[in-house]
């Protein structure tokens, strides 16, 4: 199995392949999202009789938690619309997990990486 981050004793990410992984899990996080946004357009258009364009916008707003710009009407569209933004919600909370992750990771490895050469004197991570 091979590993995403770099153990924490090992030596800093160089720059270009730091922003390599950024942009991985960017390209991962927008097809999730698109994927996620696809299956609400689907909803809208199938149950709330939506042009392809406006369920498409509905999907993104209820997605990001801003609410349907259009209203839906039917009662199976309405329960639809109900368990999508919720999954939609966590969904978009999850890829914005994912893409902060690479960052995060770096930090923390970085005040790892000073931590331990305060305490050993190593130069370790340069």
């Amino acid at each position: 199995m091979t590993r995403v981050f770099e153990h924490h004793s090992a030596p800093l990410l160089p720059p270009r392949l730091f922003a390599l992984r950024l942009v991985r899990f960017l390209l991962v996080g927008a097809g999730v999202d698109g994927l996620a946004i696809a299956v609400g357009a689907v909803l809208f258009r199938t149950l709330g009789g939506l042009s392809w364009l406006d369920a498409t916008v509905d999907a993104a707003m209820v997605m990001t938690g801003n609410g349907p710009q259009h209203p839906i009407v039917e009662s199976a569209g309405k329960l639809a619309m109900a368990a999508y933004a919720v999954a939609g919600g966590t969904i978009y909370l999850m890829v914005a997990a994912l893409v902060l992750t690479p960052a995060l990771h770096r930090l923390l490895h970085v005040l790892h990486l000073r931590v331990a050469r305060r305490e050993t004197g190593d130069e370790i991570g340069r």
